[in-house]
């Protein structure tokens, strides 16, 4: 590829570009994040997907669900942890880089390679930002906290995770969306 061509490229990111109508009242967003985790100490290596779902009830503030679907693997074996929860994500101002926090508390099972199975509870908070790219597509980077609560094999414990995610988001108006079924 041409360098000046690159070099335009580049520069293009950095115009700061108006964003407000997507998270207003009347919009929703659809999309999800991967989140991954590595703890050398216990060599245990985490990967997750969360795909969501959310309308806004008011400027800024979007209500909805998500899944969750992660695998831990640790001494050549893999446990599956699945579950569902609503969320609540607030977006603070911005431009083109719009900052949120998202909260969830939710319900979820988990299986390992053994056939134990378990139903957990779980709660989490992300802080992030989301960097439209496009009029309607956001690309986001967050740093996310989960806490989850477990009887797994026969012990109550209390889980504490803190992973960096990557994700985006499709802005879409509720509106539009109606007029064109019609």
């Amino acid at each position: 590829m041409n360098t000046k061509f690159s070099i335009f490229l580049v520069l293009l990111l950095f115009i700061p570009i108006s964003i407000t109508a997507q998270i207003e009242k009347g919009w929703m967003l659809v999309g999800g994040n991967a989140g991954f985790d590595y703890q050398a100490d216990n060599e245990i290596f985490t990967i997750g997907i969360r795909p969501n779902h959310a309308f806004f009830v008011r400027d800024n503030l979007a209500v909805g669900a998500a899944v969750s679907i992660n695998v831990i693997l640790s001494e050549g074996e893999g446990t599956w942890v699945y579950g569902a929860s609503p969320l609540v994500r607030y977006y603070f101002t911005g431009k083109k880089a719009i900052p949120f926090v998202e909260g969830r508390i939710g319900i979820s099972g988990i299986s390992d390679s053994d056939g134990n199975t378990s139903d957990l509870y779980n709660g989490g908070l992300t802080f992030g930002v989301s960097y439209f790219v496009e009029k309607h597509v956001a690309v986001e980077l967050g740093l996310m906290y989960d806490h989850t609560r477990t009887g797994f094999k026969d012990y109550d414990t209390d889980l504490n995770n803190l992973s960096l995610g990557f994700g985006f988001q499709i802005h879409l108006e509720r509106n539009k969306i109606k007029e064109q079924r019609n």
